[in-house]
């Protein structure tokens, strides 16, 4: 009988795996549930294993063997990381002390920090935290990476897996386990400290190429050497990733790939054999993979790249087979992999390559595209189409001309790398910092075409979709050629007409008649959602942090009421930076508050009305004076400001800081999005009327 699926190994292994840590997931929900979907998954594999060992299929029974080993690790892995990893109580104010590495950034009056080698209370305490200081008079600009920051604050855990299933994978790779909010006046001291070796190299990289060209430009070329953000403007990483092209800005199989390259080619140039060679390249992938903060991408890439190397001593090459054992490898140093951005693309982009891009490239060639061409949007149709469903779940963004820039700009992608790795070691030598102008050139064209494609219309379409729609990759494998039973085209068919399905039935966007969302980052924003209408009152003079936050939620809106109690000139300004991206029908504000920001909302066209006019949201009034907006909601009274909630208000309002919470038998309903204390992101609450 002809077999259904192709067999490799270690698909079947990673399958297994992967069916593991989803499972354990479940448990930690459902215990019993997860536990039993655990126990079916490694009885299946032993039971298939003794079945092949009867058989007499040794390639078999080891393939079952190794998964039904790898799925209890994994899964041992997955609770092993969430035992003890919150030590620090949330209603309790510590004494912190930590030292900041090199992802730190002061903006305004707001320094945001990664801390490290931290110690609570005089106790060595594990893992690392991010802070936020209020710094309004630029108390805190002399900071340097190393420097250790000694300041008394409570704290806010950093869980790993969130109430709603969502799992934030990043917190295991590096180490983040708090966050706290102060102001500069609660730093008690700042001690002057030395980066690590790591920290050093990193910043002598980036203050190099910052150097040799300029603070935007050295900041994009940091980013695709190194895959860290932090230095790159918003506007460039907002235009990057509406262009389609955000994925050169953190390491990936395309720059694991460059940089082997030219390895091997300067390793031939020296004659070196071929063992030799291995060795040395697979070496000096891993460094290179360690230095840039082994991302999940970048070390799936490594070992792939390695097993093709080492393909001459491990048999037969095989990509798909060699995709499989890479994931596997990435599942088994951190299970939580598995739901990491970083992760799922760079897997899902090589999936799509291997699957896909040889049978669309022939079709191009047949439709008399020139050959070079036809491989070009032939391999970057397969990778977009393969990721789709992923950068919809993630992002809720489709780019629209994704397809065609990455066609015609990966042979430029590819010569900038190149160029910044091959002429790094001269840029290091102050008489030959020019030669930086080289690449400064291609990333400038690079920038400017992701800026141009970034204002065309229609160049982002907004998706709302759950997670239920990833599943829409594996059910692509149906129309691959790894499938051997059938008709191709019904297999095609089949595949696609189960991704629509997928697709529709996992749209979640929040369109209740009366719903009121809370959205977290650097600053928190409540949108009340009523039908077609969404009022949104937030910090505004963080306006990308807000449509940052608005952009990943679930909201299906696109266009908002603002609500204000003053419309300072900075605010107003925030207002408008928030309405290039969406559409805002008024802004409603308070007469008596400050209306100096009036002028410039009104000459952009955005209306500006007071509350007198009517509006989704009423004012909250308190000891005669403006504090916040309330709103109704299913018999609950909600209550938001961005502002400090003090003392005061307690006594009306039932407050639990950074949680949705029902209030006592007052029936009351309250939240506040003070930065200091940030709501969870995508959190949210929904009410019947």
């Amino acid at each position: 009988m002809r077999r259904v699926v192709n067999f490799r190994p270690c698909a079947v292994i990673f399958a297994f795996c992967a069916a593991g840590v989803l499972s354990s997931l479940a448990a930690y929900f459902y215990f019993a549930l997860g536990v039993a979907l655990i126990a079916v998954t490694v009885s299946l594999a032993l039971a298939l294993l003794i079945v092949s060992a009867v058989k007499g299929k040794a390639v078999a029974a080891i393939t079952f063997a190794v998964a039904a080993a790898v799925t209890v690790a994994a899964c041992a892995m997955f609770f092993s990381s969430l035992s003890g990893r919150i030590t620090l109580r949330e209603d309790v104010t510590y004494t912190i002390s930590g030292r900041l590495t090199e992802s730190f950034t002061h903006d305004g009056g707001e320094l945001t920090a990664v801390l490290g080698d931290l110690v609570v209370n005089g106790l060595e305490t594990d893992g690392n935290m991010t802070a936020v200081f209020t710094d309004d008079y630029g108390d805190m600009n002399g900071l340097d990476t190393g420097d250790r920051v000694t300041f008394s604050s409570t704290v806010s855990p950093a869980p790993l897996i969130a109430d709603d299933g969502s799992v934030n994978a990043s917190y295991v790779r590096t180490d983040m386990r708090y966050y706290v909010y102060a102001e500069a006046a609660d730093v008690y001291s700042v001690t002057e400290g030395e980066p690590t070796f790591l920290e050093s190299a990193r910043l002598l990289v980036r203050d190099t190429l910052v150097s040799c060209t300029d603070e935007t430009t050295g900041g994009i070329a940091y980013g695709m050497m190194v895959g860290d953000r932090f230095a790159i403007p918003d506007a460039a990483n907002e235009a990057y990733s509406a262009a389609g092209i955000g994925h050169v800005l953190s390491v990936s199989g395309l720059h694991i790939s460059l940089a082997a390259m030219m390895l091997s080619r300067l390793i031939e140039a020296l004659r070196a054999p071929y063992l030799a060679s291995c060795i040395t390249v697979t070496a000096l992938l891993a460094l290179y993979t360690v230095f840039t903060g082994a991302a999940a991408s970048a070390v799936r890439a490594l070992v792939m790249y390695a097993m093709s190397l080492w393909s001459r001593y491990l048999g037969r090459r095989d990509a798909l087979n060699s995709l499989f054992a890479a994931c596997t490898v990435c599942l088994m140093i951190s299970p939580f992999y598995l739901f990491e951005c970083g992760f799922l693309l760079s897997a899902g982009s090589v999936y799509g390559l291997i699957a896909f891009s040889r049978p669309v490239s022939s079709l191009f060639r047949r439709l008399r595209f020139p050959r070079f061409l036809a491989d070009g949007l032939g391999a970057s149709l397969a990778v977009q189409v393969a990721i789709l469903p992923l950068t919809a779940v993630f992002f809720s963004e489709i780019g629209l001309y994704a397809i065609v820039v990455n066609a015609l700009l990966m042979p430029l992608l590819s010569a900038v790398f190149v160029l910044l790795v091959a002429l790094l070691p001269l840029m290091l030598i102050p008489p030959l910092f020019f030669v930086g102008y080289l690449p400064a050139v291609g990333i400038g064209w690079m920038s400017a075409l992701s800026a141009f494609v970034a204002s065309l219309p229609l160049a982002v379409i907004v998706v709302k979709v759950s997670a239920l729609a990833a599943l829409v990759l594996p059910v692509s494998f149906i129309a691959s050629r790894y499938v051997l039973v059938g008709n191709r085209y019904m297999r095609a068919i089949a595949a696609v007409t189960l991704s629509c399905f997928l697709v529709i039935a996992s749209r979640n966007g929040i369109m209740s008649d009366n719903a009121v969302v809370f959205l977290g980052g650097a600053s928190a924003a409540t949108v009340v959602v009523q039908g077609s209408n969404a009022a949104i009152v937030a910090d505004w003079e963080h306006a990308s942090s807000v449509s940052s936050a608005v952009s990943r939620s679930r909201i299906t809106n696109t266009s908002f009421e603002v609500h204000v109690l003053d419309l300072g000139y900075d605010a107003a300004m925030g207002i408008a930076e928030f309405a290039r991206d969406y559409t805002v029908t008024r802004v409603v504000v308070l007469p008596s508050g400050d209306l100096e920001g009036v002028g410039v909302l009104v000459d952009r066209g955005i209306p500006v009305e007071d509350i007198s006019d009517g509006g989704m949201l009423d004012v909250a009034y308190v000891g005669g004076a403006a504090r916040g907006w309330v709103h109704k909601a299913g018999g609950k009274l909600c209550f938001f400001t961005t502002g400090t909630v003090g003392d005061d208000l307690l006594p009306y309002f039932d407050i639990l800081r950074g949680k949705s919470y029902y209030g006592d038998a007052q029936n009351v309903y309250a939240a506040y999005t003070e930065k200091g204390n940030v709501i969870p992101f995508g959190e949210s609450e929904k009410f019947s009327n």
